[in-house]
């Protein structure tokens, strides 16, 4: 079976391309621009790497039977940047999808049900309708991770290490919760929709729902790290996560500290849930720098 990854060039695309590769799919990974971006491994793999072009993207690069799992999307950036990548673009990448294929995947997010992310929420939640106006029917998968974590190239807990580093405080809100996913429980997931041919619309979580600074506490303590939280209220950690963007080793982290500091809600989605613990994610996040050598230098 081919499974396109458009998207593939980014955290979790990269990751699901070399999952997918290590179980006999035929991927191709589709990407803007594959120059000086981060692979996660996947070159020493059979995965063609495709420029994303949506239109000249078509049947040529396909042998059979073809599923379309979309990642593209962007987290940081103001409304309107948000709106052309999250809505706009998923226009295109929709109609190519439905062009290609009979099957799709999109992944969206959790926080479309929070008000407070507004442009990030709202975004993700009109690019959703995209998706169902384009593709609709049984012919499409939504599905919306929590907070994705783990692995060797994860740069927001890279991030986090450099940031304990020379600060021992961070902020958290007393009521943010959060219900991590780690990337392989992800992968495994996309995996199971994608051999079932399931359709429909899931909300994706970790085995633990716990508070975000018992999240955050966990990485520092695997890490060795020794960090205080103080308690602020929602609009200080807003406030916090703009001023990170000032620290180049933290580009981007402060709107997803923002966005990973919400408390869920209930939603009527189906849920997916991984397995994976917290502690034992943190230990294999660390086993994997130790393996490679390397750290994601974020």
């Amino acid at each position: 079976m081919t499974v396109v990854v458009w998207g593939a060039a980014g955290y979790t695309g990269s990751a699901l391309t070399r999952y997918l590769c290590e179980r006999g799919y035929r991927v191709i990974a589709v990407a803007r621009c594959w120059e000086g971006r981060r692979r996660d491994g996947i070159e020493s793999f059979e995965a063609r790497e495709v420029l994303a072009d949506v239109a000249g993207f078509g049947a040529r690069w396909l042998e059979g039977r073809c599923i379309f799992v979309n990642l593209a999307g962007r987290v940081a950036g103001g409304r309107e940047e948000l709106y052309r990548s999250n809505v706009e673009a998923q226009e295109e990448i929709a109609t190519c999808a439905k062009r290609i294929s009979d099957r799709a995947i999109h992944l969206s997010t959790t926080n479309i049900q929070f008000a407070t992310v507004q442009a990030y929420g709202d975004s993700k939640r009109a690019g959703e309708v995209v998706w169902a106006d384009t593709i609709g029917g049984d012919g499409l998968c939504i599905v919306r991770p929590a907070l994705i974590y783990g692995g060797p190239r994860d740069r927001k807990l890279a991030r986090l290490k450099k940031y304990f580093a020379i600060f021992p405080f961070f902020p958290a809100c007393a009521r943010a919760r959060v219900a991590p996913v780690y990337i392989e429980d992800f992968c495994e997931e996309i995996s199971n929709l994608i051999s079932t041919s399931q359709s429909g619309v899931y909300d994706m979580r970790g085995p633990e729902d716990l508070r975000y600074s018992e999240f955050i506490g966990s990485w520092a303590e695997a890490t060795g790290m020794r960090v205080r939280f103080v308690p602020v209220a929602s609009f200080v950690v807003l406030g916090f996560g703009k001023l990170l963007r000032c620290l180049p080793f933290m580009k981007g982290m402060g709107v997803r500290l923002w966005v990973m500091q919400q408390d869920r809600r209930a939603t009527t989605a189906e849920c997916l849930i991984g397995e994976t613990s917290i502690a034992e994610g943190m230990a294999r996040t660390i086993s994997g720098w130790d393996t490679k050598g390397e750290k994601s230098d974020g």
